[in-house]
């Protein structure tokens, strides 16, 4: 994994908050600057970089490459409850499934670019 800027957000002891509403219930439109009615809960965007000082959720999925999605979850939201929450939200379902399909690739090519050069 590369190191980012971006301190992880995930760490439930100290940033739960920043993952809930007032009245407890988590944030899923709310993370992001595009999808968001109040710009104080946007933690991300969702554009493929860094865009008005929020970290691209897309970018750090991508380079995390956790094909199980547990450590980018605990690293980057409340938690795997959490993220199983977001990607199952209709809304969210088509960007998750590209982001799934482009890790693929990425990590497809990496395991397929040893053999190639060594042939």
């Amino acid at each position: 994994m590369t190191e980012d800027k971006y301190e992880p957000l995930g760490d439930a002891s100290r940033q739960a908050s920043k993952f809930k509403n007032a009245s407890g219930a988590r944030y899923t439109r709310g993370l992001f600057l595009e999808t968001t009615e109040n710009l104080e809960s946007a933690l991300y965007t969702l554009k493929e970089y860094d865009h008005q000082s929020k970290p691209s959720l897309k970018r750090l999925y991508l380079e995390g490459s956790d094909t199980t999605e547990w450590d980018f979850a605990n690293r980057y939201l409340d938690n795997y409850s959490h993220w199983k929450q977001l990607t199952e939200t209709s809304w969210f379902k088509p960007i998750v499934a590209e982001w799934r399909e482009e890790l693929r690739l990425k990590l497809k090519i990496r395991i397929s670019s040893p053999l190639i050069e060594y042939s």
